[in-house]
């Protein structure tokens, strides 16, 4: 045996693509800048159970059986900056779909009111419903907003329905920044990535994990205010393999620095409210897909059953108790700005309020907390073809800038 002496505080992860369910990566490694790494490998070993009638006897070695294991993480919640982010990276293999709007610069916007905006359709041909915009003007700073119709307008403009109403109504001046929108997968069978972990000191002395065929959930822990936002993964993975001293590809990563939830803004409706944190998980389930011929009895992963379920404490407010006995269904927006090719946001179009709790939220401070169901969404309208088209609006969206 070779022994290594590894620090284990010493870690590191990277990913890679795949075009298919199987053990091979395509593509370079890229980085992630990552905290609490933890892999646990299993394998299922299946006792022989051979009986005897001899009461000295001991069992036979177990059958060695299929490969799995779970991949723990967490990374900061951050836009891109000019690039596609780390978030959008990781969360496009993970049962969402992606659509990218690129942006563009001087002066696109025709007109506005407080709950939509007009522009050149050629500006803004590649936002749809259930996307969301965002829009930089000097002295406004960074807006966003989700569109919730599509209205061709006369000539060759056309108006996007956005909601929340916007804070300050875009003008002439005003940049479409570049945006990727995140919303929740209608294909059953998500796309697959690998993993690498890697635990040592860089040179020789490293031990590395590679996982393949890999899925994985995530969610937005607490973002409590002034501190920073952290997304939470969990992947599982279908083999694995291990090298015992293999140097580390790990290289420094590009991302750039992330905001802490300072001058962050959560609507309810078209109303900012005041809370002490905010946290939401896309409640998206993985179910193997169990199958003989797979190699380790599965042949992929499918998408189950999606709950997302999002959380905040505010500070003391009737309406929240009025919104409850009432049956209430709201509209809820997260919107973190750190500069306008620097931003994110989470948009819920419907969720309700189904439980309320009065308690201190440790600063002396009393809460009317609320329990909130993330609702169905409903449709929307694109108009701009000669035909109407209803289309299905998500349950939510998750916006990051991008490129």
């Amino acid at each position: 045996m070779a022994v290594l002496q590894i620090p284990a505080d010493l870690k590191g992860l990277t990913f890679g693509t795949q075009t298919s369910f199987s053990n091979t990566t395509v593509g370079a490694w890229t980085a992630v800048q990552a905290s609490d790494i933890k892999f646990d490998p299993s394998i299922e070993m299946h006792p022989t159970n051979v009986q005897r009638p001899q009461s000295d006897r001991g069992p036979d070695a177990d059958i060695v059986g299929a490969y799995g294991g779970k991949l723990t993480f967490k990374t900061m919640m951050r836009g891109g900056n000019g690039a596609e982010s780390e978030f959008s990276k990781l969360a496009r293999y993970f049962g969402h779909t992606r659509t990218n709007f690129a942006g563009t610069t001087g002066g696109d916007v025709t007109s506005s009111t407080a709950d939509s905006v007009t522009a050149l359709n050629a500006d803004i041909a590649a936002i749809t419903c259930g996307d969301v915009c965002a829009l930089y003007e000097s002295g406004v700073d960074t807006q966003l907003r989700w569109v919730s119709a599509v209205t061709a307008t006369t000539g060759a403009s056309a108006a996007l329905t956005t909601e929340p109403s916007w804070a300050s109504n875009p003008t002439t001046a005003a940049d479409w920044m570049a945006c990727d929108t995140f919303k929740p997968s209608t294909v059953e069978a998500p796309n697959y990535c690998s993993f690498r972990v890697y635990s040592g000191d860089g040179g020789t002395a490293v031990h590395m994990w590679t996982l393949y065929s890999c899925v994985a959930t995530w969610k937005l822990a607490t973002a409590e205010a002034g501190k920073l936002p952290m997304i939470e993964w969990e992947v599982v993975c279908d083999y694995w393999a291990d090298s015992g001293a293999t140097a580390t590809t790990h290289t420094t990563d590009t991302y750039s620095t992330c905001q802490p939830m300072l001058g962050a803004t959560v609507y309810i409706d078209n109303t900012a409210v005041k809370v002490k944190n905010f946290s939401f998980d896309p409640g998206v389930s993985v179910i193997p897909y169990t199958s003989t011929e797979g190699t380790y009895g599965r042949s992929g992963w499918l998408a189950g059953a999606k709950s997302p379920k999002v959380s905040f404490i505010p500070y003391h407010d009737v309406d929240w108790i009025t919104r409850w006995t009432a049956g209430s269904v709201v509209q809820i927006s997260l919107e973190v700005i750190k500069d306008s090719n620097d931003f994110w946001g989470i948009f819920i179009p419907r969720a309700q309020v189904v439980d309320i709790k009065h308690e201190d939220l440790g600063n002396k401070l009393l809460s009317t907390t609320p329990t909130l169901k993330v609702l169905d969404a409903q449709t929307g309208t694109d108009t701009l073809d000669a035909t109407p088209t209803t289309v299905k609006l998500p349950t939510y969206m998750i916006a990051v800038s991008s490129v």
